[in-house]
């Protein structure tokens, strides 16, 4: 079931990072918001729905376990967007447009023509003898098939954050519970996120909306297997969303969102985070690291080799802009949860396959997004994926 989510409000999402009023004065969100937001908000639903089974959270006999999210996205308009793949750059050039210039920007994919650049540090390899960065922002479905397809050509057709969202800035105090007055150093101040632009029009303004499509097993819940006329017994119609707990509204999605399965011509291919990855190889057992912790550094092939799903991989190169924290706050016990580092959605990883196992096998285990890739919370949606063709 695909669930489409309208905020009606300004939404703050926060990182997994602490922050203490009084120690800090300004708080940082993320956008789009992690997965694990869209799974806490359902459970919350589900339990406010049946309080009497709230005891029954984080059991064996927790009825939410079954829950697995296997897709997040933005839609705009009718499209779903996806993030840009980190290997991809973009330029910035000025187009003649009558006696003004203008400027415009042109999305590229990466060069891989210098094999023996080895490093952690986040450098491109420019072949355009021009300056790029690295590309931000979000692609159409159209644009995400050429990639995996290793068909992609240079578009303009790609958009930046400020397409999605409006930023407002919030100011806030501490008070005291006892008289009610202001504490002393509780100031802060937060960016909130509406999820809507305003486009000005020769008439009118006009307010874009951008929702929130949410891919999720609703039917595999108790309570919805036995229905016979189509109709759920739980679908939660809001959700509360976001460090303020702020409306959303729910409604069903009824159209399909399919990435098409490309059929591997070589030993390689690419994988593509859709959302972020926990992986555990890592100095610090508990934080989660860059690669599975299958795989360890050979000497000989100066290389990432392991065993990953029963498919023996090399790996070629990662494309992995930094990482990001997940946290949370479990609402039974009242404690934080505890803190991971995750690999960014939009990151690429390219492997060379050292053994005989087939394109479909590569597709099940890699690019299944009932088979998500994380080694940890992989049913709150985390490490979803999916592979491409690499010729190079």
């Amino acid at each position: 079931m695909i669930l489409q989510i309208e905020a009606i409000d300004t939404l703050f999402f926060r990182d997994g990072k602490p922050f203490e009023m009084g120690d800090e004065n300004s708080a940082n969100g993320i956008f789009p918001p992690l997965p694990s937001v869209f799974y806490g908000a359902i459970r919350s639903a589900y339990f406010s729905q049946y309080p009497e089974k709230l005891e029954l959270a984080n059991t064996d006999e927790d009825p939410t376990k079954v829950l697995k999210i296997r897709g997040l996205y933005l839609l705009k308009g009718i499209k779903a967007q996806f993030i840009i793949p980190s290997e991809m750059v973009e330029k910035d050039f000025l187009v003649e447009e009558g006696m003004e210039q203008t400027e415009s920007r042109v999305l590229y994919s990466y060069n891989h023509s210098n094999e023996e650049v080895f490093s952690s540090n986040p450098l491109t390899l420019n072949p355009y003898q021009d300056e790029v960065k690295s590309a931000k922002g979000f692609i159409e479905r159209s644009s995400l098939d050429s990639y995996l397809k290793d068909d992609f050509k240079e578009t303009n057709d790609f958009f930046s954050l400020d397409n999605y969202i409006t930023n407002e800035n919030k100011v806030g105090i501490g008070r005291q519970n006892s008289t009610r007055t202001t504490e002393e150093g509780k100031l802060y101040r937060v960016k909130l996120n509406r999820p809507e632009i305003a486009i000005e029009s020769k008439e009118e303004l006009i307010l874009e909306k951008t929702y929130f499509l949410l891919d999720i097993n609703l039917e595999d819940l108790q309570e919805n297997k036995n229905t016979k006329d189509g109709k759920f017994v739980f679908r939660p119609s809001f959700l509360k969303l976001g460090g303020e707990n702020k409306i959303a509204t729910c409604s069903i999605y009824s159209k399909e969102i399919k990435i098409s399965e490309p059929v591997l011509n070589n030993k390689k291919f690419k994988i593509y985070l859709q959302t972020p990855a926990i992986f555990q190889n890592s100095d610090k057992e508990s934080l989660g690291g860059w690669l599975p912790s299958c795989f360890t550094y050979n000497q000989q092939e100066k290389a990432y080799i392991g065993i990953w799903r029963n498919v023996k991989l090399k790996l070629l190169r990662a494309f992995i802009n930094g990482s990001i924290s997940i946290g949370g706050f479990d609402v039974k016990i009242k404690q934080p949860k505890k803190m991971y580092q995750a690999v960014p959605a939009g990151s690429i990883y390219h492997f060379e396959i050292l053994d005989n196992t087939d394109s479909n096998t590569i597709y099940s285990q890699f690019g299944n997004l009932n088979n998500p890739i994380s080694e940890i919370l992989a049913n709150e949606g985390f490490g979803l994926s999916y592979t491409g063709i690499l010729n190079k």
